[in-house]
């Protein structure tokens, strides 16, 4: 009830305003072109599809294009845009140690390429994707956005050089917002969205394969941290949670807000042990897990501070329940088996608890 009081709020606000998302046929983009236009708005997609997937593009326009690319400065002029959404990055922890330059070009160079191109179009608003990497390694649980930026990757620095860039009003002359996005779990499968990685690396659907799929253990990476069952404790926040808070930052430019940045999350601390339990309660099967050692800058718990997101924006993680979070992301892997199996792909087909 709230949510759909709070979208018929947006609808009256929106009056089909077009919006500019960056990597809108990606994981989070496509989830926010989703809440866009349930709200009123016209979205309109930039991506690659490097990483992103055409069929996730539903709700608007794909402009197939790198943000790297000097012709976003015409698309944007073309547009005209009253807000841009930039969620389009390279975002993997482990590949940017592989490969930082990529990470420095398409998630630094292309960030300044799209802001600059923003200013020469006196576009009024613009949402950056940020994430909780830009703290680094930090010594209390709760992380409120007045902690140290002091990020230990090269996926962590990216991030923070855009919001950096972003600041910089030689740069950018509109009002801002960066949204430290923390673990970032869920799906809208009955709208087919997602998460559809080349190589993922989150928790819970790994957890969801591990328990469904003949793939092996699941790793846990250590079970000594100094929390309360001794697996290392994380921030999950549901994607249309993530998506809600887009629209709500929307409304907080467009109402005069200081630009800022906010933290993102449920502000509830889960661990990997409590995972396990709730994807064993929603599919009905053991998952089999191995215990590995911590990776070395791993923290034993990260939960996201988010009274100021509360306080400024109004935001409430409304389904960031783990439970909710594990049946959506359940229903979505339920959803990709039978397409898979439809297509006739050669693959392990997932069981029906």
């Amino acid at each position: 009830m709230l949510r759909l009081l709070f979208l018929q709020e947006c609808r009256r606000t929106a009056l089909a305003q077009t919006v500019l998302v960056t990597g809108g046929a990606g994981y989070v983009g496509s989830h926010v072109c989703l809440a866009l236009a349930r709200a009123g708005y016209a979205p309109i997609t930039i991506d690659d599809l490097s990483d992103g997937h055409r069929k996730a593009v539903q709700f608007g326009p794909l402009e197939e294009l790198d943000i790297r690319h000097r012709e976003i400065a015409t698309v944007i002029a073309r547009y005209r845009p009253s807000a841009v959404i930039h969620a389009a990055a390279k975002s993997e922890v482990v590949a940017s140690f592989r490969d930082p330059t990529l990470y420095y070009q398409v998630n630094v160079l292309g960030t300044l390429n799209l802001i600059r191109a923003c200013r020469v179009a006196e576009v009024p608003h613009f949402v950056m994707i940020s994430s909780a990497a830009v703290y680094g390694q930090v010594s209390q649980p709760f992380i409120a956005e007045a902690n140290p930026t002091q990020p230990i990757n090269p996926y962590g620095m990216t991030k923070l050089s855009g919001e950096m860039i972003l600041a910089d009003p030689s740069e950018y002359r509109g009002s801002w917002a960066a949204l430290r996005l923390f673990n970032v779990a869920g799906a809208a499968a009955a709208a087919g969205l997602g998460e559809d990685h080349k190589n993922e690396s989150h928790l819970i659907p790994l957890t969801l394969r591990a328990a469904y799929r003949n793939v092996g253990p699941l790793s846990i990476f250590g079970t000594t941290h100094p929390t309360f069952d001794g697996s290392a404790v994380r921030d999950y926040v549901h994607v249309m949670d993530v998506a809600d808070a887009v629209l709500l930052t929307l409304s907080y430019l467009r109402e005069g807000g200081t630009s800022r940045a906010f933290n993102i999350g449920s502000g509830v601390g889960i661990s990997v042990l409590q995972v396990v339990e709730a994807v064993e309660r929603a599919t009905g099967y053991k998952v089999p897990i191995r215990v590995v050692n911590p990776r070395e800058g791993d923290a034993a718990a990260l939960v996201a501070d988010i009274s100021q997101a509360q306080q400024s924006l109004g935001f409430r993680p409304a389904s960031s329940f783990l439970d909710t979070i594990v049946a959506d992301a359940k229903a979505w892997e339920l959803r990709q088996s039978e397409i898979v199996v439809a297509q006739g792909e050669q693959t392990q087909p997932l069981a029906t608890a």
